[in-house]
């Protein structure tokens, strides 16, 4: 009897520790060993992660390679092997995974293995749960962390200075993986702080070599747009070979102040970088209407102080009230620039692009209606001590003005939209045009292509008809039929050089009403596409794309949240709309933006670039105001131009 209790205790507590057992041996890792970047690496995953964990070692293939050209320069093996690490469990820090180098047996104590490694320090990533479950953007996380891990072996030992060294260590990271992954980058920052990061900078007058040891709200992630910018003066080998000269043991912020004033003209380098901000040309930058925030109302004369740190950017958007009719323009000045050792900058928008301003020489705008906004971007490198900056609005009266009277928007007329449908070719989407009764033996034929001015001779007879403004054509002809009250037709035919171009359209009776607009003020920014993008040093842009259009069909569907202009449907909300194309064969991408900016009024922004490239863009800034002129007036103009 003793005998049997025995064994069915000794049987009992063999269950219990192979019950025990049994959990445990589930969970014990799987590892796979894989080469990358010219060494062996190790992958650590559970049994149940087998998808995730072909994924992850695939992706760490790619950026392995992709990351040591970008910090070595040369496709030598890396000098440190990678343990992979996969864990299904979240992170105390809500990290999707996590990168750092360590000795390797610290290495396979935290991935619970036993393996031996050749090299003395090991890259330990460690991807979590949130990770496994968003794998989709994995890849761009994955290449920031591992970032890390060849800053530490090829340029500083981050983590002997990190509270300091922050402001570079997490920017190149973000810098790195948006170069690894460019498809990624936007959906990699908006997962991120960085954007946040850059306004926290540029809203608090912030250095943008300040870091987690001053500001425990900034971790240095915001610096990223600085090595884009720098990039585009060079190349990525550029902000590596600055980085790789960073001080190793820097003991405050100052030392890495100083070390970028001897590196860089920091003068010259934050102005122009504020400007580029301002106008939106640094790749996945944040937004220019985030960066200037809310306008700052100014009462004439009014006068604003800054007391700018070094290293900063800082950008306002004032709102110039006009006092009277009878001012016609301000007057912007500053005072406490004359230093040029203070290296501060500061330059104001006039006429869509932005010019420096000194003290003793002021520049002057005029205001064309009652609230005009003047955006400003100051900032300052490398300066001596501290210094007070003082901008001045001063108002100009008429008599001492060179500003012509205002335009100010009148109320819009409506007019009936007819249905355009293209007869020869019925793939081309209808179009929405307008006809304007000049008088009995005029009618002008209104649309987002070149407006058509039709005649006859003693109200009879068919009209004839060619472009209003001077044709791109050597010869262009069109007659326009009226079939009924509700139904038009028109023939026209083109010739430039050995191309004929024709077109047959007919037009029904909407009961669409459209608003007519007229385009003014139309600033052409950037036009690097006629020039430095063909080889070209210098070369103006036609009369396309400077001349405003004079009339323009305008119609909001609220119901539908679309802009119309003429046969153009630019989609969005209540205010902001777009409209954006591809084109694969050229490699041409475009953006047009129309932002209703009042009842009556409405700004326009046309983008268009080649292939990504910022030397290569043509772009323009233009408004829309109501339409309150005479249009034979407006058609004799253009006759007289011919």
């Amino acid at each position: 009897m003793q005998k049997y209790r025995i064994l069915f205790l000794v049987a009992v507590l063999v269950a219990g520790f192979l019950q025990s057992a049994g959990p445990s041996q589930a969970q014990s890792p799987q590892s796979e060993a894989f080469m990358a970047a010219g060494v062996n690496n190790l992958l650590v995953y559970p049994a149940a992660n087998q998808t995730e964990a072909e994924v992850a070692r695939d992706t760490v293939i790619e950026i392995l390679a992709k990351l040591r050209t970008l910090f070595t320069g040369s496709y030598e093996p890396l000098g440190f092997e990678s343990l992979v690490r996969l864990v299904d469990e979240p992170s105390s820090d809500d990290y999707y995974a996590e990168a750092g180098l360590e000795a390797p047996t610290t290495a396979t104590t935290e991935a619970g293995v036993t393996h031996s490694f050749s090299t003395s320090q090991v890259c330990l990533i460690t991807v979590y749960r949130e990770g496994l479950q968003s794998l989709s953007i994995l890849p761009f996380n994955l290449a920031h962390e591992i970032s890390h891990c060849l800053e530490e072996y090829y340029i500083a030992p981050t983590r002997e200075n990190f509270e300091l060294s922050g402001w570079w260590v997490e920017g190149i990271a973000e810098w790195a993986a948006m170069l690894v992954y460019p498809d990624l980058a936007y959906d990699g920052l908006l997962n991120g702080t960085g954007p946040d990061e850059s306004l926290f900078l540029a809203h608090n007058n912030l250095a943008l070599s300040d870091s987690v040891s001053a500001r425990p709200d900034y971790e240095g992630y915001g610096s990223y747009f600085f090595w884009l910018y720098l990039t585009s003066l060079g190349d990525t080998s550029t902000v590596i070979d600055l980085i790789s000269r960073v001080p190793q043991s820097p003991s405050g912020e100052e030392d890495y102040q100083d070390f970028l004033a001897s590196e860089l003209e920091s003068a010259a380098i934050m102005g122009h970088l504020g400007i580029l901000l301002a106008q939106e040309r640094i790749p996945y930058q944040m937004s220019p209407l985030d960066l200037f925030g809310s306008s700052v109302p100014i009462q004439l004369p009014q006068s604003v102080n800054y007391a700018p740190n070094d290293f900063t950017l800082d950008f306002n958007a004032f709102d110039v009230a006009r006092a009277s009719d009878e001012v016609k323009a301000v007057e912007i000045s500053t005072s406490g620039l004359g230093d040029p050792s203070n290296d501060v900058l500061l330059a104001v928008e006039v006429g869509g692009r932005y010019v420096y301003v000194s003290d003793g020489a002021p520049v002057l705008i005029c205001l064309q209606q009652d609230n005009t906004l003047v955006p400003t971007v100051l900032t300052r490198g490398d300066g001596d001590g501290a210094v007070d900056v003082r901008l001045n609005f001063t108002p100009i009266m008429e008599e001492d003005s060179p500003c012509t009277d205002p335009v100010i928007p009148g109320e819009a007329r409506g007019y009936p939209a007819w249905r355009a449908v293209n007869v020869g070719n019925p793939e081309i989407p209808d179009s929405r045009v307008l006809f304007l009764d000049v008088n009995a033996d005029t009618t002008l034929e209104v649309w987002h292509g070149p407006d058509l001015v039709f005649g006859r001779s003693g109200g009879s007879g068919p009209f004839t008809g060619t472009t209003l403004q001077p044709p791109g054509y050597d010869s262009y002809e069109a007659t326009l039929e009226i079939i009924d009250a509700s139904t038009r037709a028109s023939n026209s035919v083109g010739v430039a050089g050995v191309m004929t171009y024709e077109s047959s359209y007919e037009y029904f009776l909407t009961d669409e009403i459209y608003l007519l607009m007229t385009e003014i003020n139309r600033t052409v920014l950037d036009y690097s596409m006629f020039s430095s993008c063909i080889g070209f040093e210098v070369m103006e842009p036609g009369r396309t794309w400077t001349t405003p259009d004079p009339l323009v069909p305008f119609r909001v569907d609220a119901g539908s949240g679309t802009l119309y202009l003429g046969g153009r449907a630019f989609i969005g909300g209540t205010q902001v709309f777009s409209q954006t194309s591809s084109d694969g064969d050229t490699g041409l991408e475009t953006v047009f933006t129309v932002a209703v900016t009042g009842q009556n009024s409405a700004y326009i922004r046309y983008e268009s670039t080649l292939d990504g490239r910022a030397d290569c863009r043509i772009v323009y800034e233009s408004m829309l105001i109501p339409f309150n002129g005479d249009l034979e007036e407006l058609i004799a103009s253009f006759d007289e131009e011919e």
